[in-house]
C-alpha cells in the first residue's frame, strides 16, 4: 500500500460531503485527507478491525467482503469503513479487498469523530450511506440473488422510514415500486409478512387492505419514479414464495415479480453443487461447522449450520435478531420464525434419541428449554 499527499480535486471532495462544508472548512478538511493506493488483491481494512478512519472512493472499485470471505459487492462510489466509528450492533462486520487500479481518500478516525461532533449533519450522511452498504450485505444473505450489485445505483434513492408497533400510514402505500426492510417485520390483513432483506415488489404488494407493524421496522422504499432502475435475479437458492422474482430488460423502470401459489409449496431439489457437496460431506465426514459466539448463541449457530449444509449463508447476527436471542438463548418459537424467515418449512417433532434416526437429517435438536445441537448424521 502506497500512503501520498494529497492532490484531490476540491470540488469533487465537497460533493461526496453533500456540500455540507463551507469554503474554508473545506480546505481544512482536505488538509487531513491522505491518498492510498493499495495494491490489486490486498486486504486493506479486516471485518475484525474495531477501530479505523473512513475511505473515499476516488478510482478503481473496492470489494466488500463478508466476514466468510464471500463477495458482496464491487463498490466504486461512496464512503466506506463507517463500521470502525459507528457502534451500530446491528451492523455486519466487512472486509475491504482492493481491486486493480484502486484511489482512495482517507480520513483517521480521530479527525472523522472531530469533523461529525462539530457537523452533525455530516456524521447523519456518512453514516446513512454506511447503513446502506449494511442494507446491501443483508440483502444477499436474506434474498438469495445471484448478485446484489444491480442494487447500487438505487440504494441512493431509497427513503427510509422509522415505524413503531401499530397500523401503517396510508401515504407509505402510495408511489412505490420496492420496499426492503432493514429491521422489524409488517404483516398485511391478507396474511403476507414482510421480513428483513427480502425485496418486495409493487407487483406483490396488497393494493387495499391495512399493514400492521408488529414490532420497530426501518422500511427502505424505492419511489416510482422514472430515474431508478434495478435488474436482479432470482438464485436457486431462494425459496420464499413471496421472493421469487422473474426479472428481464423491461421498458418499465422495475421488473416483474412472481409469486408461487400459497396452496401450493415449492419442492426444493438441490442443485448439481449441492449434491456434490453432500457427498463429500458424507464421504469425508465432515460436515459444515460453526463456532458459536457467545454461550446464548447455540440455536442461531445450529440453523447456520443447517444452512450451509443446503448452500445457504447466513451470519449469526442477522439470525439472533430474527430469533430474538436474549442472554438465556433463543426459544423453540424464536428458531421457528427464524428458520421460516429465511426459507425453510420447519417441522417439530418430539422424539428421543432413537426416533431421531427415523427424521430426515441434519436436523437441529432441542432440550432443556433453550439447548440445541445440530444432527449431520446416523452413527
Amino acid at each position: 500500500m502506497v500512503v501520498s499527499k494529497p492532490d484531490l480535486n476540491p470540488q469533487f471532495i465537497h460533493q461526496s460531503l453533500n456540500h455540507l462544508l463551507s469554503e474554508s472548512q473545506l480546505q481544512q478538511f482536505l488538509s487531513q485527507l491522505q491518498i492510498i493506493d493499495p495494491n490489486p488483491g490486498e486486504l486493506f481494512r479486516r471485518f475484525d478491525q474495531t477501530e479505523g478512519g473512513i475511505y473515499l472512493i476516488l478510482a478503481g472499485k473496492v470489494r466488500l467482503i463478508d466476514q466468510e470471505d464471500n463477495l458482496i459487492a464491487s463498490v466504486a462510489q461512496g464512503w466506506l469503513g463507517q463500521i470502525g466509528l459507528f457502534a451500530d450492533p446491528g451492523w455486519q462486520p466487512y472486509s475491504l479487498r482492493a481491486s486493480l487500479g484502486l484511489k482512495l481518500a482517507y480520513l483517521d478516525g480521530k479527525s472523522a469523530r472531530f469533523w461529525f461532533e462539530t457537523h452533525p449533519q455530516l456524521q447523519e450522511y456518512i453514516y446513512r450511506q454506511g447503513e446502506k452498504l449494511d442494507l446491501l450485505m443483508l440483502c444477499q444473505q436474506a434474498s438469495g440473488l445471484n448478485s446484489v450489485e444491480e442494487l447500487l445505483p438505487i440504494l441512493p434513492l431509497l427513503t427510509t422510514e422509522q415505524l413503531e408497533p401499530g397500523i401503517l400510514p396510508h401515504q407509505l402505500t402510495q408511489n412505490r415500486q420496492l420496499w426492503l426492510l432493514r429491521q422489524g417485520e409488517m404483516v398485511h390483513g391478507s396474511g403476507l409478512k414482510l421480513i428483513p432483506g427480502q425485496l418486495y415488489f409493487q407487483e406483490i404488494l396488497p393494493l387495499e387492505g391495512e399493514w400492521l407493524i408488529t414490532k420497530p421496522t426501518q422500511l427502505y422504499i424505492l419511489a416510482d419514479s422514472p430515474e431508478a432502475k434495478v435488474n436482479v435475479k432470482p438464485s436457486s437458492k431462494t425459496n420464499n414464495k413471496n421472493s421469487v422474482l422473474k426479472t428481464a430488460p423491461l421498458k418499465t423502470v422495475i421488473s416483474q415479480a412472481k409469486i408461487a401459489p400459497a396452496t401450493t409449496p415449492l419442492t426444493y431439489f438441490p442443485s448439481p453443487q449441492i449434491k456434490i457437496a453432500h457427498w463429500w460431506q458424507q464421504s469425508s465426514k465432515r460436515y459444515p461447522f460453526l463456532k458459536q459466539h457467545s454461550d446464548s448463541d447455540c440455536g442461531v449457530a445450529c440453523l447456520v449450520m443447517v444452512s450451509k449444509y443446503w448452500g445457504k449463508n447466513f451470519s449469526i447476527n442477522q439470525l439472533r435478531a430474527v430469533a430474538n436471542v436474549d442472554r438465556s438463548g433463543a426459544s423453540i418459537k424464536g428458531l421457528i420464525t427464524a428458520a421460516e424467515s429465511v426459507g425453510f418449512m420447519v417441522r417439530p417433532r418430539k422424539a428421543d434419541l432413537l426416533a431421531l434416526q427415523s427424521q430426515e437429517l441434519p436436523a437441529i435438536a432441542h432440550w432443556g428449554g433453550i439447548r440445541h445441537g445440530t444432527c449431520q448424521r446416523r452413527a
